[in-house]
């Protein structure tokens, strides 16, 4: 994409992030939320970039034009205020994905233990497409 200028987080969103997850509508059956709103407290609250989700599970996304360890604690703290939300729902384990459109990288909040697991692989777009939409494939099915 030579003649579009990516440097904000909404360009990233809409010309990295928006097509992959319309490319994934056509796999599986998912519904998208586009800036879920969350609202715990007064102090946790805010937009959640996309909430991918099928019947059996859910991935929270968050978008970052730059700084991975930086959105990866904003991602932490949507999985809390995500969980307590959730507080009677049976799933044990929240999903969460940070994102600059051409990395990914995954965590999960486990529920019962109250940790949260960053993951070590990131996935670099184009060339781990397929394994990228493996561990949506995985998560959601």
């Amino acid at each position: 994409m030579p003649h579009i200028s990516l440097n904000s987080e909404a360009a990233k969103r809409e010309f990295f992030i928006s097509p992959l997850l319309l490319e994934l509508l056509d796999y599986i059956s998912v519904d998208i939320d586009v800036e879920y709103p969350l609202n715990v407290h007064e102090q946790l609250k805010g937009n959640i970039d996309y909430v991918v989700s099928s019947s059996k599970a859910f991935i929270i996304l968050e978008a970052k034009n730059a700084d991975m360890e930086k959105g990866f604690t904003q991602l932490a703290v949507e999985l809390i205020a995500m969980d307590i939300c959730l507080e009677d729902d049976e799933e044990n384990f929240i999903y969460g994905a940070i994102t600059t459109g051409d990395v990914w990288r995954f965590g999960v909040l486990d529920r019962s233990g109250k940790t949260i697991s960053k993951d070590i692989d990131a996935f670099v777009i184009p060339p781990d497409l397929e394994k990228l939409f493996s561990v949506f494939f995985g998560i959601l099915n």
